[in-house]
């Protein structure tokens, strides 16, 4: 199993408040309705999740899992040395592929739930991409399938600590089924000082993208023993419903925006976000377009450091997407003024870029 060192980097996005005046005093007073939501699994069956692998003999595959679904469909990984892919086919020979790392192809599940309720489930494939040293924090790669397209490329995001029941939470029985996202990032407050919280967002899913809900808080629980003996017991114990049972605690804090800390960027460029397919940005910046890929894994799997960026955080709804987003389409931010934010961990080191979403 590879093993992935965290890079828990947090940025400066004006006009939001930094990180320090907010994890003081938990907000529990505002916006309390997320402390009723439940697992999307827990109500009646409304998601189906299957992880049973069989072992299939494929031509050019090393190694060939499957998973077998209701109405005949088929989820298959297919491995090779240095590269491997999900299939998705149907009974009428329909086939959807795309490319994946090769531990994602040995550890992966499928789950089936409607999630934005339009009457059609959507095909979620979430897999293992590496867990990192020490806390042994899993990083997993989620790809979404839309339920009216579902062999049109996937949406696919990566999570910190993904479990099939709390990663996915409704307030009913009927309704969205949201999409929660957590990940883990260094914070100060004024009172303790520096240290870890595991931070969770919520996303409506739309058509192939996800949009920021801001009718929930952003949530931030810091990482002290009491958390670090529960989620031992949890990781150890297999819990399902990670990361989502994490955040019913007293301690936890409800925020009005994504964390941030107080870093000013070494650069700032402005353009307009014309385009975005798969993750990656076209910007115009004064009639020149340039092309950013997202690079999740910096600084593990660098790319060239001129065309890539880490994340993108949206200044209006104080939300950041997760990293390594890439939604089939994203009407919701194409046309939007972008500022891109250049960052250097130290003197001389390679550029970090985010892009933020302005107005």
């Amino acid at each position: 199993m590879s093993i992935r060192f965290v890079c828990l980097l947090t940025l400066l996005l004006a006009p939001w408040a930094s990180l320090e005046s907010q994890l003081t005093v938990p907000h529990w007073s505002r916006a309390q309705s997320w402390l009723n939501d439940r697992p999307c699994a827990a109500n009646q069956g409304r998601l189906q999740w299957f992880s049973k692998t069989d072992s299939a003999t494929t031509a050019g595959c090393a190694l060939s899992r499957c998973i077998q679904l209701p109405g005949g469909r088929r989820l298959c990984s297919c491995s090779q040395d240095t590269s491997a892919t999900f299939t998705l086919t149907d009974l009428d020979r329909n086939a959807i592929s795309w490319r994946v790392l090769p531990l994602q192809a040995e550890y992966f599940s499928v789950l089936i739930v409607d999630l934005n309720a339009d009457g059609d489930s959507e095909i979620i494939v979430p897999s293992l991409v590496s867990v990192s040293n020490g806390m042994a924090v899993q990083w997993s790669e989620i790809a979404i399938l839309d339920g009216r397209h579902l062999f049109d490329p996937p949406l696919v995001f990566e999570a910190n600590e993904f479990g099939p029941f709390g990663s996915f939470t409704t307030s009913g029985l009927s309704g969205p089924c949201r999409v929660f996202i957590a990940s883990w990032l260094n914070g100060d407050d004024r009172v303790r000082g520096s240290g870890l919280y595991l931070v969770g967002e919520w996303f409506l899913y739309d058509r192939g993208e996800l949009v920021p809900d801001i009718t929930r808080p952003v949530l931030a629980r810091r990482y002290l023993s009491a958390f670090e003996s529960e989620r031992g017991q949890d990781m150890q114990a297999d819990n399902l419903t990670i990361p989502f049972k994490w955040f019913h605690d007293r301690n936890t804090e409800a925020l009005n925006f994504f964390p941030i800390a107080s870093t000013a960027p070494e650069g700032v460029k402005d353009g307009t976000l014309k385009r975005i397919a798969f993750g990656r940005l076209v910007i115009d910046q004064a009639g020149n377009e340039i092309e950013l890929t997202p690079d999740p894994w910096w600084p593990d799997n660098r790319l060239d450091d001129s065309t890539s960026y880490v994340q993108i955080i949206d200044s209006v709804t104080g939300r950041a997407y997760p990293l390594g987003y890439q939604p089939r389409a994203a009407p919701t931010l194409v046309n939007r003024r972008v500022s891109i934010l250049i960052y250097r961990e130290w003197k001389n080191a390679p550029i970090i870029r985010y892009v933020r979403i302005d107005k």
